[in-house]
């Protein structure tokens, strides 16, 4: 433990071991009781039931279970075996693989399922050891089903795991990829550690292996894509998924906890710098991803080895016009302006400030020493309403991109403008921000989550960095609904195709609807971990809202308030946006 320890100081730092002594307290305290009556509460449907769904199917396509097999401890293997047979759903094969084992209780133990009379279960033998890409796939020639499904040798499927993939591929016969949410399992079978995932996010697969386990692939797909490359080895799921979802856009997520993942010493489940190499072999990974995809970008390791930082290269130099509305607080907006104007790295981006009824000598006398040619300053002297003032001030704006601010926030992160912009460029983008903080350093946006608190609010909120959630963690750029507009950056172009701001909010909300809006109109939103700001007053700001916003927002956030945010998972509370915190009951 502690060798461990030291390694991931030396590597990482003390932030970074920190932050895992911290996550492991929250999963295996008050979080690990939440998750035992969450299990109480919601996997508690009979057999009966759930075989009564499964002859409802129409169509029952055979799932090929495949499993790489070397040395494996043959009692977790065992109950590994176990978790297919048990399967509601019956229309499975099984094939077992082994990499030319050399521990003479893993081939006694795979011998005695060969000798079973059951023809489902297949086990062939390896005379060489080829490593995990090559067994993988020495295991998926041995299987004749439609879908191929992948577990490791020492985890378990929950009994109703087909069943459920299979209720997918009913409901959707286009599925190519379907995956699953996950839970860890420690020697002794107790389950903890749960990880409810979002609905389809191309940039957070960018980022981190979110699909992980459980997977399900259509034989076609898989075959088209090559199934798994040598020379990926600790990555080599990811790149799969990765080469799949460049050439397919049907992929479905199980919003249940079907696969069980075994967290023991060594494993990657209890720790990922157990295995040094796979953060490399993501790398390589999302580097093949983004060059197969003509894209000129760059990848690196993010705040753990298998988390990745991408950054799109701009496309020449366009103009950002960076929009400040404010009213007095002059010592505010010149702390904000400073900051930008010393911190910042992009060449080409003007300030348009705009002046809603300011009153003080002070603001007055700040204005007129401005002379950088950067800033130009309005006044735009109507009723407050956020909307209308920033509508008109992007009618003002020369550039080729809005980048909405507001006049508390300080700037961290110096590529924060090119770094944005680089995602704002793409054509399928629509609104990008960042992780904000405050003042203390804990996180006040990490993205917004359409349903907290009855309408919408922000990922992560009042957590230190570098949490780890039953959501994942703050550190993953990812797809969201929407952003705060406290900063945010959309192309203009994209911004007017949608009608800007809605008018009818005064105060607040108008920048998830705005947001809603472009998502509707076929562009992905996108947090970015790795570009920071602060934003200080929003941590003591009031909590009044104008009643015209609430029902502004009922009306327009309405579908996804009845129907769910499919960037959230449906398992976790509405009434805290922590990522930790667990429903008290889920009807499924």
């Amino acid at each position: 433990m502690w060798a461990r320890s030291l390694r991931i100081v030396r590597s990482e730092g003390t932030g970074a071991l920190l932050s895992r002594i911290y996550h492991r307290a929250v999963h295996g305290g008050y979080q690990n009781v939440a998750y035992r009556k969450w299990r109480t509460e919601n996997e508690r449907r009979s057999p009966a039931e759930i075989k009564r769904q499964v002859n409802a199917f129409t169509s029952k396509p055979k799932i090929s279970i495949v499993v790489p097999v070397y040395n494996a401890d043959p009692k977790f293997l065992d109950d590994c075996i176990e978790s297919v047979v048990g399967q509601y759903y019956e229309d499975w094969e099984l094939c077992l693989y082994d990499d030319a084992s050399t521990r003479k209780e893993t081939l006694d133990c795979l011998d005695r399922w060969s000798a079973r009379n059951d023809a489902r279960i297949k086990v062939a033998l390896g005379k060489v050891n080829q490593h995990i890409s090559a067994s993988s796939n020495e295991a998926v020639k041995m299987s004749s089903g439609e879908y191929i499904g992948f577990l490791d040798q020492d985890d378990e499927l929950s009994p109703d795991a087909l069943s459920e993939i299979a209720g997918i591929i009913n409901e959707h016969p286009d599925a190519e990829l379907i995956y699953s949410d996950e839970d860890k399992m420690d020697k002794a079978g107790n389950r903890s550690m749960p990880f409810f995932k979002p609905d389809w996010s191309p940039e957070l697969l960018m980022s981190v292996n979110y699909i992980n386990h459980f997977c399900v692939i259509r034989r076609e797909a898989g075959e088209k894509a090559g199934w798994f490359r040598l020379g990926y080895e600790g990555a080599q799921d990811h790149d799969l998924f990765l080469r799949i979802s460049r050439q397919s856009g049907h992929i479905y997520h199980v919003p249940m906890i079907l696969y069980h993942w075994r967290a023991i010493e060594g494993s990657t489940a209890m720790d990922v710098t157990e295995k040094d190499y796979c953060g490399d072999a993501g790398v390589k990974a999302i580097g093949d991803m983004l060059a197969a995809s003509g894209e000129t970008a760059s990848v690196e390791a993010g705040s753990m080895p298998t988390e990745y930082v991408v950054r799109y290269e701009v496309n020449g130099t366009p103009r950002v016009s960076i929009i400040i509305p404010f009213k007095d607080e002059a010592v505010l907006l010149k702390n904000c302006l400073e900051r930008l104007l010393e911190t910042s790295s992009y060449p080409d981006f003007e300030i348009i400030l705009i002046s809603n009824n300011s009153e003080e000598a002070e603001t007055r006398e700040y204005l007129d020493g401005l002379d950088d040619p950067r800033i130009r300053i309005f006044t735009r002297d109507i009723p407050f309403n956020y909307s209308k003032i920033n509508n008109w001030a992007a009618e003002q704006a020369t550039g080729d991109y809005l980048l909405f601010l507001n006049n508390d926030t300080e700037v961290i992160t110096s590529t924060w403008i090119e770094d944005m912009l680089g995602y704002a460029q793409r054509p399928e983008i629509g609104a990008v921000g960042p992780k904000l903080l405050f003042r203390d350093g804990s996180i006040q946006h990490g993205g917004v989550i359409l349903g907290i608190g009855g309408f919408a609010d922000h990922a992560f909120a009042g957590s230190p960095e570098n949490t780890g959630t039953a959501f994942g963690r703050d550190t993953w750029s990812r797809n969201y609904l929407a952003v705060t507009a406290a900063c945010l950056m959309v192309k203009k172009d994209k911004f007017d195709l949608v009608g800007g701001f809605d008018e009818e909010f005064v105060v607040c909300g108008s920048d998830v609807e705005l947001c809603l809006r472009l998502y509707k109109a076929g562009y992905r939103n996108v947090y970015l971990a790795f570009v920071k700001l602060y934003h200080y007053e929003a941590q003591t700001r009031r909590s009044w809202v104008d009643p015209k916003d609430i029902e502004c927002s009922r009306i327009h956030y309405a579908e996804f308030l009845e129907n769910g945010d499919p960037y959230y998972n449906r398992n976790l509370s509405l009434d805290r946006a922590d990522g930790n915190t667990l429903r008290e009951l889920t009807v499924f």
